[in-house]
């Protein structure tokens, strides 16, 4: 039993028992009373009828009531002697209410109904004040109970995450590990082979160009693996602020104007009217230069990648569509995935990691946007952005 409940019960008995003790002493009282005032009466009588003295003593020490009620008749006397006594009374004056008025018992009677309200009325309290404490008691327990299941989901939460960024990061590693792999493969063998004697200049010249091309490669795909820890591990806090699309879309636009101008590409900006939007737009620029940059490598030279940008209530949406070799249905929904690049043969041929259209999507749903890609018309891709008009909670998604 719990320590306050057993306080409470050990309490009410105290308090009853204390009320039968005063009671019993009341009565205690009331008896010495009630025969201090016989022994009055029965001096009264015998000084004015000393010769009726033993009779007088066997009436107030019911022995002639007894006498008379074992005898024939008894019943038929009994009452003849209530009603003459009543008869008395009534002659004289003396009702029930001056019986009571005439002694001090009416006091014991007060001080008995007091005493004994006053002990039901604190039982009550108790049991009250008693019911009341198991009540908060059972709440806080309850609470307790409630606290303790939820830290319990929370630990649990946080050992699956803890988990599944160990798995996580165990295969960022073994990704990159195989990123890294083919490039430094090839930078071997170039360096071997243009460290052999029988080579010519010509061919040299070749394999240190051929040396050069690869150390570029693994620079790039250094710093993509540099933004992608650093983007998956929290290091990169975008600074959302409210800043022109149209300064954005300028930006991307004329990074990659070069490299589509020389591939005879057509960037096709349609003119739209600016919005101020709270986005990041160093990284959303980042964003939309990668979408620009798979547009014009793979397409071929005299096709157009189309920039669009239209408003709804919330949100703005921009697309970026290409006239080029488009994503097969069955890949749609892989493409946004870490170190994932298409089986196309043009895909193949083209140097890229896969982590950019991951990072993008990373980007875009930090900022509370979505990205996603649908067939171009006639033929390529058409890659959708939507960024909010206002500033919302970023969606987190699984890698």
């Amino acid at each position: 039993m719990d320590r306050r409940k057993l306080s409470g019960v050990a309490l009410a008995f105290g308090l009853l028992l204390l009320v039968l003790a005063l009671g019993a002493g009341l009565l205690t009282a009331a008896w010495k009373v009630m025969y201090e005032a016989d022994a009055i009466k029965m001096g009264m009588l015998t000084e004015q009828y000393p010769q009726e003295e033993a009779q007088i003593a066997a009436v107030f020490n019911g022995k002639q009531s007894e006498t008379a009620l074992s005898s024939e008749g008894s019943s038929a006397e009994n009452d003849r002697y209530q009603s003459e006594g009543i008869r008395l009374f009534q002659k004289y004056g003396y009702t029930l209410g001056d019986s009571i008025r005439s002694g001090i018992m009416w006091r014991y009677a007060l001080a008995a109904a007091v005493l004994l309200t006053a002990g039901v009325l604190l039982e009550v309290l108790i049991l009250i004040r008693s019911a009341g404490r198991t009540k908060a008691a059972s709440d806080r327990a309850e609470f307790l109970e409630q606290r303790l299941q939820e830290s319990h989901v929370r630990a649990e939460q946080v050992e699956e995450q803890l988990r599944r960024e160990e798995q996580d990061t165990k295969s960022l590693i073994t990704d990159i590990s195989h990123q890294l792999k083919t490039p430094l493969a090839s930078l071997k063998m170039s360096y071997e082979l243009a460290d052999s004697t029988g080579l010519s200049l010509e061919e040299r010249r070749e394999f240190v160009e051929k040396e050069r091309e690869e150390v570029t490669k693994l620079e790039s795909l250094l710093t993509i693996f540099t933004q992608l820890t650093r983007l998956e591990t929290g290091m990169i806090h975008l600074q959302i602020e409210n800043s022109s699309l149209k300064e954005t879309l300028t930006h991307a636009v004329s990074s990659i104007y070069m490299k589509a101008y020389e591939k005879h590409i057509d960037i096709a900006v349609e003119e739209f009217c600016d919005v101020t939007l709270p986005h990041d737009s160093r990284w959303t620029s980042e964003v939309i230069l990668n979408l620009l940059d798979n547009a014009v490598k793979y397409s071929p030279a005299g096709t157009e990648v189309s920039v669009r940008v239209s408003e709804l209530a919330s949100y703005v949406i921009v697309e970026i569509e290409d006239q080029g070799i488009g994503i097969p249905a069955s890949q749609v929904s892989d493409i946004f995935k870490r170190f994932c690049r298409g089986d196309a043969p043009e895909v193949k041929a083209a140097d890229g990691s896969g982590v950019g259209l991951y990072l993008a999507r990373k980007i875009i749903e930090q900022q509370g946007g979505t990205i996603c890609v649908k067939p171009g018309t006639p033929c390529g891709s058409n890659f959708i952005l939507t960024l909010p008009k206002r500033q919302i909670s970023p969606v987190t998604q699984a890698s």
